[in-house]
């Protein structure tokens, strides 16, 4: 299939993880991709194998907490590809994971806040720009998260930003629906990615006890959460407007 031929897509957080796996997948189905990550490193590597896709894939190096930043990302974006389609906002950290919110550190929380917040609001409001300005009818989709609908311990600011992405997702998609930009959000449960492996080799038994209860009985791979978001993004989702989509595993329908 080739649902995103010269399409153009900013994607943040693309250097490993859901980020990686969904800009290979926009690059097996014909787009063009701009890779936005502040690890250099391993963001080079991503593009690397976009391209060896036969598709084209550029690094920006992108901290989504700086609105500079993001701005010139997209302009670069633009410049460089013609214009935007998809912008894809994955970024994000975790924060402490062990702290209960009498404990928890501001300047750790400030900084969750930050990435996995204002970062989707400044990304958001840049591609929007690009593509009002070229009267684009493009798609957005935010990663936000199975906890952007409940609760967990010791997750204060995370849940707490992911809960905000949603109902930014829900004010943008009323807001530019009649402009035709579509905007959802992606909404993981827990995922074999290497955030989740540093936090399972820290706390196994706490890891054990969420994985446990998860009815798939598995975590899910970052190319499942992938194919999820290719759908928001396509005209296979054309009706959906606002909408939170969980994979979770069935977590959420206990």
């Amino acid at each position: 299939m080739a649902r995103f031929e010269n399409k153009v897509v900013f994607l943040t957080g693309g250097a490993t993880g859901i980020g990686r796996a969904t800009a290979l997948a926009f690059a097996r189905e014909g787009a063009r991709i701009a890779v936005c990550d502040v690890a250099e490193e391993s963001a080079q590597e991503t593009v690397h194998l976009v391209n060896a896709t036969g598709a084209k894939g550029i690094f920006i190096k992108t901290d989504v907490a700086s609105a500079q930043e993001v701005e010139a990302a997209v302009r670069r974006t633009v410049a460089e590809f013609g214009g935007l389609h998809i912008g894809i906002n994955n970024a994000g950290i975790e924060g402490s994971r062990d702290k209960a919110t009498h404990e928890y550190d501001e300047t750790t929380f400030r900084r969750v806040i930050d990435v996995n917040l204002t970062g989707v609001f400044l990304c958001m409001k840049a591609e929007l720009q690009a593509m009002l300005g070229s009267k684009t009818q493009g798609a957005i989709v935010n990663t936000a998260s199975f906890l952007g609908h409940f609760g967990m311990p010791f997750h204060i600011a995370y849940v707490a930003a992911k809960h905000a992405v949603m109902g930014m997702t829900r004010a943008a998609a009323t807001e530019y629906s009649r402009a035709g930009i579509r905007i959802n959000a992606m909404c993981p449960g827990f995922v074999d990615t290497p955030m989740t492996v540093m936090e399972t080799e820290k706390d196994k038994a706490v890891a054990e006890r969420y994985y446990s209860a998860i009815p798939a009985k598995r975590v899910a791979q970052p190319e499942e959460i992938a194919k999820a978001i290719l759908f928001l993004a396509s005209d296979d989702a054309s009706y959906l407007y606002g909408h939170g989509l969980i994979a979770d595993g069935g977590l959420a329908a206990m």
